[in-house]
């Protein structure tokens, strides 16, 4: 992957080095390694995106060994990978008994969840839901905002089922929102 001079500070010719992440219709990637025309090496903390999405649309025909992938990517530098960033992937399981996925929050914040598939109409539950400022559902995502009196360690549990049958579980998707730590970690 090769960033452009205007998506960070590092010289044009600059490579950078990590891996790529393979959803249903989109690849992410995350860099952490750079390379500079000098030779010098530098760790870093990158993702991959498509404008403002995280990640890119894979065309139809892409495998894994294959990805196709029209147009250039941008970078992104964050601060570090996980509940930290600006944006975070989590990969629902895709069989029943997996460790269930935990999102960090901090009090009066939200957080948005983006699904690769669409939502069945009614098709998310918040755990608890009227302790939350607001819950606004659309058709392939939905947004939660946290009540100023979230407490550390106070744990919401999210379901999730999906109109296109490919629910990545069964029962259907679900996930903990969590207070974790003074600061969201």
């Amino acid at each position: 992957m090769r960033p452009t001079p205007s998506s960070c500070s590092l010289p044009e010719g600059t490579i950078l080095l990590g891996r790529f992440y393979f959803g249903k219709e989109r690849v992410y990637g995350r860099f952490t390694e750079a390379r500079i025309p000098s030779g010098e090496s530098y760790k870093i903390c990158m993702e991959l995106y498509d404008g403002f999405t995280l990640g890119m649309t894979l065309e139809e025909g892409s495998t894994t060994d294959r990805p196709l992938i029209a147009g250039i990517g941008n970078v992104r530098a964050m601060r570090r990978f996980g509940v930290d960033e600006a944006f975070s992937r989590i990969e629902l399981a895709a069989e029943p008994g997996g460790e269930v996925p935990r999102v960090c929050m901090l009090p009066e914040l939200g957080a948005l969840f983006v699904f690769d598939s669409p939502l069945l109409p009614g098709g998310v539950e918040v755990q608890a839901r009227e302790r939350f400022v607001d819950v606004s559902v659309g058709t392939r995502s939905f947004t939660v905002i946290a009540p100023a009196d979230l407490q550390t360690g106070e744990r919401f549990k999210v379901v999730a089922r999906f109109a296109d049958g490919v629910t990545p579980g069964a029962p259907p998707s679900s996930w903990w929102v969590i207070r974790h730590g003074p600061r969201g970690r």
